[in-house]
């Protein structure tokens, strides 16, 4: 049984790793480029200074009736966060974000009082912290471990 050491020279493993994140990448780009819908993006100055993302889902409409939106109604498979000016961005999983909103009202129901008042259309949600998305992907996918002590341990 061997695991991942990063003490060691692994050349060969960070090189196919690196050549899957461009995949990646190119996957990102592609969907961007052709509008599929697969990506949701969303801006969240806010980011950078709480360190939590706003997770929409419900939307205030003109009728005076709150509808489900966001999350609570996308079919995209990825969600990208831009951070504001800043230049980055996050993206996860849309599943991987929503086991992470019971993660985070387990952690603090005061997370699920999130809303955002400004503009014509407010909106209901939760704030979600990067370490509750992190917690919720799946534990199979650290490719620090090998298969075996994954499925060993």
């Amino acid at each position: 049984m061997s695991t991942y050491d990063p003490r060691l020279s692994h050349f060969d493993l960070d090189m196919a790793r690196g050549s899957q994140g461009e995949l990646f990448v190119k996957d990102l780009q592609r969907m961007l480029a052709e509008k599929t819908g697969q990506i949701e993006v969303k801006t969240d100055a806010w980011f950078v200074h709480t360190n939590r993302l706003y997770i929409e889902r419900e939307c205030l409409h003109r009728d005076g009736v709150w509808r489900k939106s966001g999350i609570d109604v996308t079919k995209a498979k990825l969600w990208a966060f831009v951070l504001g000016k800043h230049p980055g961005a996050l993206i996860f999983e849309t599943e991987w974000i929503r086991r992470a909103m019971v993660i985070s009202a387990s952690d603090s129901p005061k997370n699920l009082e999130a809303k955002c008042t400004y503009g014509q259309n407010p909106t209901r949600g939760v704030y979600v912290y990067v370490s509750q998305i992190i917690r919720a992907r799946e534990l199979g996918l650290d490719e620090h471990k090998s298969r075996d002590s994954v499925s060993a341990g």
